[in-house]
């Protein structure tokens, strides 16, 4: 049975943030999927930590946070077989369970990009154009030191793939945003026509109040004579 070296995964960590050229230096290419997933999972937990508290709570947003954790680990499996299959097409003979790795080693870049895309304004931009090549750096990296592949042609290959990969985040977050300010639109044309509503009932509720007062008014009168 696999066993999960606790030690291993902050020492990872360790690398990855101070050292993150040596990150591949002497890399366990074989050893099982558990330790990899563990070490995905508890970065993705992080990262939907990051994200429920510098978000505004609401269940959605909550619902959400939950919702990241297994779409994380995932897309980690799916990412791995995309990138895989083009290390092969480069000339790798390393497997699947290599190119996995290679993505797990690299998954502190999930909490990270949590922490930078819930700063007000830019975060999410710094995240769909910078980070990219963030990851794109790491992964020229793996394709080198772990799958042995030609630089330049991984260079290139990865290099239209990263900015194929921007265009299309950017095209999607400007899309998000203008749906978003078509949504607080609509939210505050409803808000107003509510309160216009409700000042016409006020109005109404005034004057039928008027109108009770003036009729009683006139009924005493007439009582009166």
């Amino acid at each position: 049975m696999e066993k999960i070296r606790w030690d291993k995964f902050v020492e990872n960590t360790k690398v990855f943030f101070t050292s993150p050229n040596a990150i591949y230096d002497n890399f366990e290419k074989t050893g099982g999927y558990l330790e990899p997933v563990v070490y995905i999972a508890l970065m993705n937990v992080f990262g939907s930590m990051i994200f429920s508290l510098g978000s505004l709570f609401s269940l959605s947003n909550l619902l959400l946070s939950v919702i990241i954790i297994p779409i994380g680990l995932i897309s980690s499996f799916i990412t791995a077989a995309i990138l895989h299959f083009i290390w092969v097409f480069l000339g790798s003979k390393e497997t699947y369970e290599t190119s996995f790795r290679c993505i797990a080693s690299i998954a502190p870049l999930i909490p990270i990009s949590g922490i930078v895309y819930i700063i007000p304004f830019i975060g999410k931009w710094i995240t769909v154009l910078i980070f990219p090549f963030i990851f794109y750096y790491f992964i020229i990296l793996a394709s080198v030191n772990v799958h042995n592949v030609d630089q330049e042609k991984a260079k290139k290959v990865f290099l239209v793939l990263t900015l194929i990969w921007v265009f299309f985040s950017f095209v999607g977050n400007v899309k998000w945003s203008i749906y978003q300010r078509k949504i607080r639109k609509m939210q505050k044309e409803a808000e107003q026509r509510m309160k216009e509503y409700q000042k016409q009932m006020e109005e109404y509720e005034k004057k039928m109040k008027e109108e009770y007062e003036k009729q009683l008014q006139q009924q005493g009168n007439i009582e009166s004579q």
